[in-house]
């Protein structure tokens, strides 16, 4: 289990490939990544999931320093995508913060049913019901996206149809050889209609286009909880923390700092 798996293209596109069962070593593994700036927020993920949970996990590198890709490494296994660029662009990565590795990584994870759990995530409950939604790819609801400025401009483009619910892929309960996780791997290197968002965004519009392939979450598999609303949390299982609000980020960083 505490092996580094390295990929590497020059063209991420040449990394969609029909996944190898003999590299399985469990039915039901845990999928989470990082790089650089934020593989502080390690320990504090972990701190929360181990207290719930024993299932093993893979630790994506999408640039960690050499000090966290060991922490990782003793504690799962590694799937090192830090080395795979856009092709024509030796400055962007593809699997940076916004783009591109949450989709590819969980083609490579060595287990048949993959729950993704972002690091910004307090896994607050044991997930075992959660791979019961595995056999499609599912998402749970995200109750604000529609307010914001992207997504108002995603339902201009038409790529989000009026009417259609908005997901947020924090965390994605997803088998192996989805046929939705091969298009969303795909369309994170090409971009939609050549307009290119992050990887929740490109999930999203796929969602719309292929609902045979998706499985909608319970809430609390992924409830969107900024730490101001904790006193309102009490029946949720993973608590998308929002690392993107200052304050949770603080509050986050804190905590974290008293594990060190």
């Amino acid at each position: 289990m505490n092996e580094t798996y390295h990929f590497a293209a020059r063209n991420p596109i040449d990394l969609i490939q029909p996944f190898n069962k003999d590299r399985t070593i469990a039915e039901k593994g845990v999928v989470v990544g990082c790089n650089a700036a934020f593989e502080w927020m390690l320990k504090w993920w972990w701190n929360y999931y181990s207290q719930h949970n024993d299932y093993p996990v893979a630790f994506v590198n999408a640039g960690m320093s050499r000090e966290a890709h060991e922490w990782c490494l003793a504690h799962g296994c590694v799937l090192d995508f830090s080395n795979t660029l856009l092709q024509g662009d030796e400055n962007d990565k593809v699997f940076g913060i916004e783009h591109g590795w949450k989709a590819f990584a969980p083609l490579y994870a060595p287990f048949e049913r993959i729950a993704w759990i972002d690091l910004d995530c307090e896994v607050a409950a044991n997930i075992d019901d959660l791979f019961d939604y595995a056999n499609k790819l599912a998402l749970a609801r995200d109750p604000f996206f529609h307010k914001t400025r992207l997504g108002r401009k995603l339902r201009e483009s038409k790529l989000i149809p009026e009417g259609e619910q908005f997901y947020n892929s924090g965390v994605i309960a997803v088998r192996q050889a989805s046929p939705l996780l091969l298009k969303w791997a795909a369309e994170s290197v090409n971009g939609i209609d050549g307009w290119r968002h992050s990887d929740q965004h490109i999930l999203q519009g796929l969602v719309c286009q292929y609902p045979d392939f998706f499985e909608e979450l319970p809430e609390r598999f992924n409830k969107l909880a900024p730490y101001k609303h904790a006193d309102t949390l009490h029946d949720a299982a993973i608590l998308h923390r929002l690392a993107s609000h200052p304050h949770s980020l603080q509050v986050i960083r804190k905590q974290a700092d008293g594990l060190n």
